[in-house]
């Protein structure tokens, strides 16, 4: 009996072992920073596993699409073709940003997420509720990857492009269909996904630079 449980835990300890080189390797190969500088370091992290997720997801979005547009007969969602070339891009600032190209990247990323959440806003309205906790996000967004001034910029014209849609929208006296509609749970679920993402956002930026003030302390 004890033979056999020496031997399991042999095997249990070689699958430990296993799991943390694969688990090491991986994280080397697709999440490492490679930025020697401190600061930058913390930015590229960051911005790096923003990408990392954004890649999967859209990934599986789009083999959703290609399902759905395969089986449905009259299918009216997202163009598939349109969808790769968007999945296309967030890989392709996912490898610059490996490249070590991560400033660049960045900036098109927040450029790229700001014009379609505009877009959102142009279509459905200046007060749609996602597109208002978009600008929330990008603006947090700006401020962890790339400055806290270039934060400040992106709100100011965050503000400037909901101030002139919802004056359009005045003007012309016009109200969007989805407002005469009832809120629906999975309305519910995306406010409260954009909510959760800004704040794991800020919060994982906190930490790095606790992480930072820590280590400065300690070389002291």
């Amino acid at each position: 009996m004890s033979a056999i449980s020496e031997s399991t835990r042999k095997t249990i300890m070689t699958c430990q072992g296993w799991y943390q080189s694969g688990a090491h390797y991986c994280y080397k190969l697709f999440l490492l920073p490679k930025s020697t500088n401190e600061d930058s370091t913390r930015k590229e992290r960051i911005l790096t596993l923003i990408l990392f997720f954004t890649v999967i997801i859209t990934i599986s979005f789009e083999i959703g699409l290609v399902y759905q547009s395969i089986t449905m007969e009259n299918y009216r969602g997202i163009p598939v073709p349109l969808f790769s070339a968007i999945v296309s891009v967030i890989v392709g600032l996912y490898i610059a940003t490996r490249k070590g190209y991560f400033n660049i990247a960045g900036y098109i990323f927040i450029t790229l997420l700001f014009a379609t959440t505009f877009y959102a806003s142009y279509t459905w309205g200046a007060s749609l509720p996602m597109a208002l906790l978009s600008y929330g996000l990008i603006v947090t967004m700006a401020s962890i990857i790339i400055s806290s001034q270039y934060g400040y910029a992106v709100a100011l014209i965050a503000c400037g492009s909901i101030t002139y849609l919802g004056l359009h929208e005045q003007s012309v006296g016009l109200i969007s269909a989805w407002k005469k509609l009832p809120m629906k749970t999975s309305d519910v679920v995306g406010y409260g996904t954009m909510i959760a993402v800004t704040g794991f956002l800020s919060r994982l930026s906190n930490r790095e630079i606790e992480k930072s003030l820590v280590r400065a302390r300690d070389s002291e």
